[in-house]
């Protein structure tokens, strides 16, 4: 019989903001790559891994001066460069259910091209602890050179049939072996802390996973979240104790590849993992902070759909292209998106500070549009207008409404422009008169707007009918960052029935503007007043722009589309896919008594309703397609017919451990006044309807259009150019998700997917294409045309060569639409603070205090087992004892103006924060002691 081999990993979770901002926890760098290199100096065999993550590099070099920091970056050279020092895959351990495809792409490119100065990238996928995980990841690891993936949130194996490996298959049918963190990435953390009973542990953990394997082959994790004090377990371990044992340092890549030279029988798993059964996956963060989603949104829709294109025309016409300052914006955008960030799970500084980045991102890129532009137009013919399309796709009688202005447009090519004379811009009637009800329709739909400001529609294509949709219904939320969770008496609000302010603004026989207003009140949340208009015009979208002022604090507030439709499909964008969905995730079956070792995280409780959108969201049944397009709102819910869209969710606290949907708590006891998103709110979104499928031409046609509209620049100054209408190439059928110019610099890329059933045959003619992955390395040369199997994603270079870089500029013009004039979120100038909470932190941190020295005396009085049991209760109100400290002093902290009281706070901070660090770890791992006391004399 072969000897179990037992890799230890050490690594870190830098979760660089989470409980601090990165202004206080990257100071924590110098210190643990201190003690990471003398580690390394002194044990040829160790080896570490960086959280699988480059910016951990970059946050600590930025601590340093600049001698310092040459002779650092050396020492990573030779250590990444030895293989015992893994850095990569990614630039940042993002979440990958909220941010565009492209934001992934760019995570994995950008993390490629950095660490090729050190040597090289990890090449395994490190998921320890991503919020659940999209369907798309193994053909998006594969396609970037990775044969492996570490995961952990998410999983659930059929029939509760757990493995320490699956075989993990994309919707396209791509599979890639991956390894799940079967007992938490930490099982084997502080192992040195404990060296008395370090045998005892490791033989314990091994224990626990040992039926779960699926070759001779078992990893354990020694290390935790913001672990700065790495250690070397093997001084600590008798290995000549183990001789069943192979126990030696080892890595993600080693492991992995022992895995695949046995070829193991391994489970398949399609597609997303969202299931929160075995481990929360917290589907309440795709609401919290809504606004920062939508403000993310934004960027990525400013870098790959405007900038990124339009710096394709300027290079081929001028050679201009910012590639530093492009690279440098999705640089900062990431950093935006790391899991904790986007999910808005944080303490209030650090989504301030996020806030104050997507202003900073979406002003800059608007200067990068004007450079860019101004290379472009000089190349043009003379024409008062030009109208650019970044879409794969011709426009054609597209009608653009802008305030009290439309116009129509016409015949501008796929990823292209033209220039035009007259755009033919005119007012719409204004009216300005207020109504009851009103009708209305085009060559698509009939509508009625009613008293109450819901909708009957009837769509005039395919004879069907949705009557009463889009009312708002706002319930009572007690949950937290990270969940949603009912109030005691799960009371809601809803507008139904109750008459709305109904206001006709403009008219027009194709095209008008209505204005609704409503309120809900609540004596125990608050009140919120909502403002919005619906945008009636010739295509056969219904479109609402919506401000919310919210004073109302504890709930959940959504508006609901009842559809009439028995049974949907349920089906949802996500970055290259179209997904199909369950209407809920049912976590109430129990774990299996074998689990509850393992298993040792918080979990959702019940059903969840709750699921991640991208572009749209979509009920399917024969009486056809109903969907709603949104701009950056990410939740979503079906109830039997009804399909809801999370518009805000207030709460505030990081965690609370008292939810009914969730067991366990999932992070620090700290209050967040800001997570109530008390203030304005502006979001968009568009209803759909029709008989086609999503795939189908049409419903892309008008869901791409949407999303990304035509671009519509007045040039006030002459141009003695040749050129009046330009396209790079037409791709219709291809889901475009981004045109850029090559990192190589010597050709164009094209990257989408193939969002339909059938396969998709692209032709190239007079191109010279190569086929390459998502790091834009080459696969094969294209001769004649490209299959692309469905849900499969393609990433194109066409070697074209630029102009030679022209100087010439024109910079009388303006970006008429879409006008990148961004209004997002404003909150109250003042920091909106409940003396209730600030009383209850108080009289929290006063009952740990004297719970502790009770407990300390009562330790003195015990032995065995007891003691231990003791000990791990004072470790736990230590924690919790700094959290609420913490939060105190940072709510202080936002309170205060900048002086000298502020910077003794931050002083105090600091202090409190590196002592809460090293109590949460100490915490964590006397969890791994006291289990081992508690269960070590079952063998016996």
């Amino acid at each position: 019989m072969n000897r179990l081999k037992v890799h230890i990993i050490s690594h870190t979770h830098w979760d660089r903001e989470w409980f601090l901002p990165a202004y206080y926890t990257s100071s924590w760098l110098i210190p643990f790559f201190e003690k990471l290199f003398l580690l390394l100096e002194k044990y040829n065999d160790y080896k570490f891994v960086l959280d699988g993550q480059v910016q951990i590099i970059e946050d600590y070099l930025n601590e340093l001066d600049k001698d310092e920091r040459r002779e650092k970056e050396q020492l990573l050279k030779k250590y990444i460069s030895e293989g015992r020092l893994f850095i990569g895959p990614y630039w940042a351990q993002i979440d990958w259910q909220i941010p565009g495809p492209e934001s992934i792409v760019r995570n994995l490119l950008l993390a490629d091209e950095y660490t090729k100065k050190y040597g090289k990238s990890m090449k395994v996928g490190w998921l320890p602890d991503t919020f659940g995980q999209i369907g798309q990841a193994p053909q998006i690891h594969k396609l970037s050179d990775i044969e492996g993936i570490f995961v952990w949130r998410g999983v659930e194996f059929p029939e509760d049939d757990v493995k320490s490996e699956f075989e993990w298959i994309s919707p396209d049918g791509t599979k890639i072996v991956t390894s799940y963190f079967l007992a938490s990435y930490r099982n084997l953390m502080a192992l040195t802390t404990y060296p008395e009973i370090a045998d005892e542990r490791l033989k314990n953990e091994v224990k626990k996973i040992r039926p779960f394997l699926t070759t001779d082959n078992a990893f354990l994790m020694n290390g935790y979240d913001l672990d700065n004090s790495p250690e070397y377990p093997i001084d600590v371990i008798h290995k000549d104790r183990f001789s069943e044992y192979e126990i030696f340092q080892s890595d993600p890549e080693t492991y992995i590849k022992n895995i695949k030279k046995i070829h193991p029988s391994l489970t398949p798993i399609k597609g997303e993992l969202l299931s929160g059964r075995y481990l929360s996956v917290f589907p309440g963060k795709l609401s919290t902070r809504a606004y920062l989603k939508v403000e993310n949104y934004i960027c990525e829709y400013l870098l790959s759909k405007v900038i990124e294109p339009l710096g394709v025309f300027s290079w081929i016409l001028s050679g201009f292209y910012p590639t530093d300052e492009i690279n440098a914006l999705w640089k900062e955008l990431i950093l935006n998106e790391i899991h904790d960030n986007i999910a808005g799970v944080g303490v209030d500084q650090i989504h301030r500070r996020m806030e104050e980045s997507y202003r900073y991102i979406m002003n800059k890129g608007k200067e990068l549009v004007s450079q860019i532009i101004s290379h472009i137009l000089p190349h043009l013919k003379k024409g008062k207008w030009v109208i650019f399309n970044t879409n794969s796709f011709k426009m054609d009688n597209i009608p653009i409404l802008m305030d009290n202005m439309l116009c129509q447009i016409r015949d501008i090519p796929s990823f292209g422009f033209k220039v035009e004379d007259d755009l033919r811009l005119y007012k719409l009637k204004e009216i300005n008169k207020k109504i009851d009800v009103f009708s209305w329709e085009n060559d698509y739909y009939k509508v009625s707007i009613l008293h109450d400001g819901t909708i009957s529609l009837y769509n005039k294509k395919i004879g069907a009918s949705y009557n009463n949709i889009g009312f708002f219904l706002d319930e009572e939320d007690r949950g937290d960052e990270y969940n949603w969770s009912p109030g005691e008496e799960n009371k809601s609000i809803t507008t139904k029935g109750k008459p709305a302010d109904i206001k006709l603004l403009y008219e027009d026989p194709v095209a008008l503007v209505l204005e609704l207003m409503q309120e809900i009140k609540d004596a125990k949340r608050g009140k919120i007043s909502i403002k919005y208009r619906i945008l009636l015009d010739s295509t056969p979208l219904i479109k609402y722009k919506i401000m919310i002022l919210n004073h109302a604090k504890n709930h959940r507030l959504k508006l609901v589309f009842p559809t009439g439709m028995e049974k949907p499909v349920i089906l949802s964008h996500m970055p290259f896919e179209y997904v199909e969905r369950p209407e809920y995730m049912d976590n109430s079956r129990p774990i299996p008594e074998r689990f509850s070792r393992i298993f040792i995280g918080a979990r959702e409780d019940g059903k969840d309703y709750e699921f991640p959108m991208g572009e749209f969201v979509a009920l399917s049944s024969e009486k056809g397609l109903f969907s709603i397009f949104p701009k950056g709102l990410k939740e979503y819910e079906v109830h039997n017919d009804e399909l809801h869209i999370t518009l805000l969710r207030s709460v505030g606290w990081i965690s609370n451990g008292e939810i009914k949907t969730r067991t366990g708590d999932a992070g620090p006891l700290m209050y967040t006044p800001d997570a109530q998103c008390i203030g304005k709110f502006n979001l968009e979104f568009a209803i759909y309807t029709g008989r086609d499928k999503a795939g189908d031409r049409e419903f892309r046609y008008w869901k791409t259009l949407y999303h990304n509209p035509p671009i519509i620049v007045l040039n006030q100054e002459f141009s003695d150019g040749k050129i009046e209408s330009y396209s790079l190439f037409k791709m219709d059928e291809l889901e475009s998700t981004g045109l850029k110019v090559a990192e190589s610099q010597d050709g164009i890329i094209l990257r989408g997917f193939n969002p339909t059933q059938e396969v998709l045959t692209l032709s190239f003619q007079k191109d010279d294409v190569y086929k390459v992955n998502l790091l834009e390395n080459n696969l094969e040369k294209i001769r004649d045309s490209i299959d692309i199997d469905p849900m499969k994603i393609v990433t194109l270079k066409f070697l074209r060569s630029p102009k030679k870089e022209s100087s010439k500029k024109m910079d009388k013009f303006s970006v008429i639409y879409p006008g990148f004039k961004w209004d997002i979120y404003k909150r109250k100038n003042n920091y909106q603070v409940d003396p209730e909470e600030i009383s209850f932190l108080e009289k929290e941190k006063e009952r740990l205090s004297q719970e502790i020295e009770e407990l300390e005396v009562l330790l003195s009085k015990k032995e065995g087992i007891e003691y231990h049991k003791v000990m791990f209760d004072i470790l736990s109100r230590r924690r919790t004892y700094l959290e609420v400290s913490l939060s105190l002093l940072l709510i202080k902290e936002l309170m205060l103006p900048e002086d000298n009281e502020k910077n003794n706070l931050r002083n105090e901070i600091r202090d409190i924060g590196i002592r809460l660090n090293s109590a949460r770890i100490s915490r964590r791992a006397y969890e791994y002691v006291l289990d081992y006391y508690l269960h070590k004399d079952e063998d016996k």
